[in-house]
């Protein structure tokens, strides 16, 4: 490969996989299980040397490419076109009856896992989004590296809904409040570190996942830059009226870069950047006060009255501001007076404040190690119970309930290993809303 398409080129490898022919140890003949292929790695002394091998991949290839980050966006889509152009032959040659029947992959897992002193259940990859359709009980989930899934029973089955996108990374999904066929989804996991996989933007379906189209809008504002989502706001009175945000990085280099949050009101067409040079964590929309929205941002906690169009920083009661780390909030849907905010670095550590007058005082509720188990800089996030504003769920490392107002917390999960039902570390939670409990 020339040096100069070498970063584009390797993102799409990872989706391209699927498409070239098995190899020798993975084929499957009619009626006979397959054989063990050599590539298989024994992972029974632990897997950090498979780890740090994939990370040195996955950073050798891309510092061959450029130096010039200007030139990535362009690269990183040249990828996803070539992606989206073999996946459609692909499709095309099957509906002809052209490898109808050939089945590329065999299922390895989910398996147990293990490395070092820590030792895991039989648990999946991560989860990053989820969504509901309220009205249709159809659920959807966006795997961080696994693109995007559907299921219609509740998640007995699922259908994947998101392999023509031209990335399989995601960070965000929404269903639109009015017209549930409407789904958004912002590519690129929201967590730190260069190894996580760039998305290509925020993408738009209008038929429920069938087909998938790029609303970036263009110019300055433009969301072609952000490399993962963190949130999407729908505006339930005007469906044209979006709210997102995320964070965008320069890997060439290997550093993070800032981010931004952005408004819509044409859809999606275009776009005006609200807040700049900060990472975006959480966005969340008052839904007794609708003009009001709050964000969790690197840099402390925002509030905005007018719409999502101006935003000021909260400073109230010595609240945490500057570098906060990862922020997370919710409010409480029964009194939405209640605000709830957990900093990875507060004033003196990891700290969770509570506003119950919208943001005028604030209060010290936990902190250290009764605000988090652990990795917050990586994962959290925060709910509040849609009754009792008084009951808070926070999911850390393992999942927590508060019953008076997040000063004290009972865990709900187990340990790793055998007897492990949940995946550690939790990046999201979805409350149904007539059944809270």
């Amino acid at each position: 490969l020339h040096t100069k398409r070498l970063f584009g080129r390797t993102l799409a490898l990872a989706l391209l996989a699927a498409l070239a022919p098995a190899p020798s140890g993975l084929a499957q003949d009619a009626g006979r299980e397959a054989k063990p292929s050599a590539r298989i790695v024994d992972r029974k002394h632990g897997e950090e040397a498979q780890i740090r091998l994939r990370s040195e991949w996955f950073f050798g290839t891309r510092r061959a490419g450029t130096t010039d980050d200007t030139q990535l966006p362009g690269l990183r889509w040249q990828g996803v076109l070539e992606t989206r152009g073999l996946i459609e032959a692909q499709r095309a040659r099957r509906s002809k009856g052209i490898d109808a029947e050939t089945n590329f992959w065999v299922e390895k897992g989910p398996a147990p896992s293990n490395f070092g002193g820590w030792a895991f259940g039989t648990v999946t990859g991560r989860i990053a989004a989820i969504d509901v359709d309220w009205t249709n009980d159809i659920l959807y989930v966006g795997a961080a590296s696994g693109g995007v899934w559907k299921s219609a029973n509740d998640g007995l089955s699922w259908e994947s809904i998101f392999d023509g996108a031209g990335t399989i990374t995601v960070g965000a999904i929404k269903v639109d409040p009015n017209d549930p066929n409407v789904l958004w989804v912002g590519t690129g996991e929201n967590v730190s570190g260069c190894e996580s996989y760039f998305g290509v933007g925020l993408l738009r379906s209008a038929d429920g996942g069938a087909t998938w189209e790029t609303r970036n809008g263009s110019g300055s504002s433009s969301l072609d830059d952000l490399s993962s989502f963190a949130d999407i706001v729908v505006d339930p009175r005007d469906s044209n009226h979006i709210v997102t945000g995320g964070r965008i990085r320069g890997c060439t280099s290997g550093s993070e870069s800032s981010g931004g949050l952005y408004t819509s009101s044409d859809g999606g067409i275009t776009w005006t950047e609200r807040i700049a040079a900060t990472q975006i964590y959480e966005i969340k929309q008052d839904s007794a006060v609708q003009n009001t929205f709050w964000a969790a941002t690197s840099g402390g906690i925002y509030k905005s009255t007018d719409n999502a169009v101006t935003w000021q920083l909260q400073t109230a009661s010595g609240l945490p501001v500057g570098s906060t780390g990862r922020t997370e909030l919710a409010i409480a849907p029964s009194d939405t007076n209640v605000v709830y905010a957990l900093f990875a670095s507060g004033n003196s550590g990891t700290e969770l404040w509570r506003t119950t007058d919208g943001g005028a005082s604030w209060a010290l509720r936990s902190s250290g190690g009764n605000a988090c188990d652990g990795q917050c800089w990586y994962n959290m996030v925060l709910r509040v119970h849609i009754n009792d504003p008084d009951i808070v769920y926070r999911g850390t490392i393992h999942v927590f309930k508060s019953t008076d107002g997040a000063q004290t917390w009972t865990d709900l999960s187990n340990n790793w290993g055998g007897s492990q039902k949940v995946h550690q570390d939790t990046h999201v939670l979805v409350m149904h809303p007539s059944e809270p409990d």
